[in-house]
């Protein structure tokens, strides 16, 4: 039985079809929310492929327009086997292993933006050589990354409240290290908020712009308002935008910085903070 190499991984990453993922994107528009799907997906794609420590990568995904990008950017992929994201992931780990036996396995989530390869190697690299390990994300509720040295002893138990599962499960939890990127998975506008300022990756870039604005008006209530843009058009801002920036209230007139996507009328603002000057 050939044994693998400590140092050297195949990755998979399950991607769902974009017509139905990232639900709760959806205010920001369903043609901005399937744009953003797929950029997450290939963002997350391009970082694992660029991680030193790894040699391969296998995408699992029923959505063939997007399976055709992933594979230009130098993935391998098969198509979905089942309804089930474990048992997925399960059936891709033994594919991978039959191709290449050498190669430990892990498997990273899609919507991770701001995953940088160093982060990855740095999560790979610390994971115990025998059972399972996994990375908890940011809220250390769920589960961004599972790895194990031996196809037996994968089985990933991703789903909600997914950390606690695998720590049931004996699995190792990977702690203690600084891997933001890596835990900061994207489900909402205000993950997306904060992935936004660690710095997403060139497909997630082009569909945001950094913008600046004047506040016409802010509710200190409800942390809602409405900025001017310079070019005379406007836009309402919700109270997720302004979540890890630190502001406490806005006034009128003040000037900002906001992090937006979609264009024209469909422009949706994800973060907010203050213009200063240096």
């Amino acid at each position: 039985m050939t044994t693998p190499e400590p140092d050297r991984f195949a990755v998979l990453v399950p991607v769902k079809r974009t017509t139905v993922a990232k639900s709760r994107l959806g205010g920001l528009g369903e043609h901005t929310r399937q744009r953003l799907a797929s950029a997450f997906a290939a963002d997350t794609v391009t970082a694992v492929l660029a991680c030193h420590v790894v040699d391969r990568v296998l995408v699992v995904t029923d959505d063939v327009v997007l399976a055709d990008r992933l594979r230009a950017i130098g993935a391998d992929v098969i198509p979905d086997g089942t309804t089930d994201l474990n048992g997925t992931l399960v059936q891709a780990a033994a594919e991978m292993h039959r191709r290449d036996p050498a190669l430990r396995l892990a498997a990273v989530c899609a919507d991770l933006p701001a995953l940088r390869p160093d982060e990855l190697a740095l999560a790979l690299s610390t994971a115990h050589l025998t059972g399972m390990s996994f990375v908890s994300d940011q809220e250390r509720v769920g589960t961004t990354a599972v790895i194990a040295t031996r196809v037996e002893e994968f089985r990933p138990l991703f789903g909600d409240g997914s950390r606690a599962q695998h720590l049931a499960a004996g699995a190792f939890e990977v702690d203690g290290i600084d891997v933001p990127g890596l835990r900061r998975d994207v489900d909402d506008p205000a993950d997306l908020a904060e992935a936004l300022r660690l710095g997403v990756g060139v497909s997630t870039s082009v569909l945001t712009r950094v913008r600046q604005a004047t506040v016409s008006a802010f509710d200190e209530t409800a942390r809602v308002g409405r900025v001017l843009f310079d070019d005379g058009a406007q836009a309402a801002f919700p109270a997720t935008a302004l979540q890890g920036s630190g502001l406490l209230r806005l006034r009128r007139g003040q000037r900002v910085r906001l992090d937006t996507v979609g264009e024209h009328e469909a422009t949706r603002i994800v973060a907010v903070q203050i213009l200063t000057l240096h």
